[in-house]
């Protein structure tokens, strides 16, 4: 008896997804603190720090629930930040969240949508940063309230910080131009912080003096 089988095309494989050459990162949550404020070009924004879902570490368990890590942060004045807590710009891109990841040789690689790797043909990649859209990240998260607000204390220990760079900095910048560029740089920030600390000057308009309306004079009538 003869059985009538069927011939099929092969079919090529599927190409594989590049992988990043990196070790596998842990997804986090960002944090904020009204102790952790920093001048960045003029601007007061906070200093974000992470939590890191690693199992065992940090009050995580071992399943990854990080609920008591949460508690215990936000014993010690610590907001944790959701990821889609708002819309992120990140590379001429709209995010819903401020977190993704990559697939890396070792695991998922998680971290800013404003990060992303450039790889390098056999070697480890480089990392780009679009530190724009994190600053405009920041500025949304403080105009949403989803921050604290800084500690009324802060100004005055970096305005100290600051002064203090210049006065250490100015007696060897005589002939050093970039020791020059560091200290104009501190005093730039200095003016910008002591002009948010006293908050905006209300600037009166200048009189403006009028002068008195000239007569014109009419042309002389002829007695001819």
């Amino acid at each position: 008896m003869s059985y009538g089988f069927e011939s099929r095309r092969p079919e090529r494989p599927q190409s594989i997804a590049p992988t990043v050459n990196a070790p596998a990162q842990v997804p986090f949550f960002y944090m904020a603190h009204p102790n952790r404020y920093d001048l960045f070009d003029g601007e007061l924004l906070p200093v974000l720090s992470k939590l890191r879902l690693q199992p065992g570490v940090e009050g995580v368990d071992h399943r990854g629930d990080h609920m008591l890590a949460k508690t215990a942060k936000e014993r010690r004045g610590w907001q944790l930040i959701e990821w889609g807590a708002v819309e992120c710009e990140a590379f001429g891109q709209s995010y819903p969240e401020y977190l993704h990841y990559f697939d890396g040789k070792a695991g998922r690689i998680y971290v800013e949508v404003w990060t992303k790797p450039v790889q390098m043909r056999g070697g480890t990649p480089s990392w780009q940063t679009d530190s724009d859209g994190y600053k405009q990240f920041l500025r949304a998260i403080v105009a949403a309230g989803l921050v604290p607000e800084p500690d009324p204390s802060l100004t005055e220990s970096l305005e100290a910080r600051l002064q203090a760079s210049i006065d250490r900095m100015t007696p060897r910048a005589t002939n050093s131009p970039s020791i020059q560029r560091q200290v104009k740089r501190c005093e730039e920030q200095l003016l910008k912080l002591q002009a948010l600390k006293n908050g905006p000057q209300e600037i009166a308009a200048p009189e403006v003096t009028r002068k008195a309306p000239t007569k014109r004079r009419g042309r002389a009538k002829s007695n001819g």
